[in-house]
């Protein structure tokens, strides 16, 4: 073997080892690391967002989605994020901040149909973005072996109250459902300081206490039959609290990140809309 052959031959293994690498080895995860930072950042600017939004209004954070699809022509049937035409631009300017790295469509697919007005991007289409919103605080009664996965279950039962038969309540009132064993619960809207009324609350004596615990924004998941979806390896969602701080979730770690909201978020996800408005 001459010497132009043999560094040939180290051409290729070097071209082979850059390919290779990053599907199997340490770097993959070190470039997960640096998406889930980055994905973290993108929730500390939502919460910069919101605290503005929140100075102006009295207090209330944004409400949900009140119309949904292009040019916000579908009413909204369960999708669960703040509401893009009170938002954008004047609070969040930037909408790319809505699209995680980790997330397997945030460029291909989701960047495209943000823009499907071509000059601008589409508020009305933030659902179909890498992210939930939560909008209310969950104050429930009773009580569960999975305290986590309870949460999730009744929050996630709310939902569909407010938007089956509680429909007519509206997405910016706090309001009230039974759930199971016909215990009523309480959501309040979201707001930079909770009313008195929410106070400290304990399921199966666990004290949580806003704002530390309560969930506001996070990086979307769901299940799909026995299958479960996430932006990030392992498992888990970045999660963005009412006192600002974001947090990595494992699945079905903590509310709420668990099987109840993911079963929730699989039905009503972008992409379900009605036929007419």
């Amino acid at each position: 073997m001459n010497c132009r052959e043999f560094f040939l031959c180290v051409g290729l293994a070097v071209v082979l080892a850059l390919v290779l690498l990053p599907a199997c080895g340490p770097l993959e995860h070190y470039r997960e690391d640096q998406r889930r930072v980055h994905c973290q950042d993108n929730l500390r600017r939502v919460a910069q967002a919101l605290q503005m939004y929140s100075a102006e209004h009295g207090g209330f954070y944004p409400p949900i989605q009140r119309r949904t699809g292009p040019e916000c022509g579908y009413a909204n049937r369960g999708v669960l994020m703040m509401d893009g035409p009170a938002t954008f631009p004047e609070y969040l300017d930037d909408y790319s901040v809505l699209l995680c790295p980790s997330d397997p469509e945030a460029v291909k697919v989701k960047r495209d149909r943000l823009w499907q007005m071509g000059s601008a991007a589409e508020p009305c289409l933030f659902d179909d973005t890498s992210y939930v919103y939560l909008g209310w605080a969950l104050k429930p009664r009773g009580s569960a072996e999975d305290v986590e996965d309870y949460l999730s279950r009744l929050y996630a039962e709310g939902m569909r109250h407010l938007f089956g038969e509680g429909a007519g309540q509206g997405v910016d009132s706090d309001f009230a459902f039974m759930g199971p064993g016909g215990r009523i619960h309480r959501m309040f809207r979201l707001q930079a300081k909770l009313p008195e009324a929410f106070g400290e609350w304990r399921v199966d004596g666990l004290p949580v206490t806003p704002p530390s615990k309560i969930p506001v924004f996070l990086d979307r998941f769901a299940n799909f039959g026995s299958v479960a979806y996430f932006n990030h390896t392992p498992g888990g969602s970045n999660v963005l609290f009412l006192d600002g701080h974001v947090q990595f979730i494992k699945y079905n770690a903590l509310y709420p990140c668990t099987q109840g909201l993911g079963a929730y978020l699989a039905e009503a996800g972008p992409g379900r809309r009605p036929l007419a408005p």
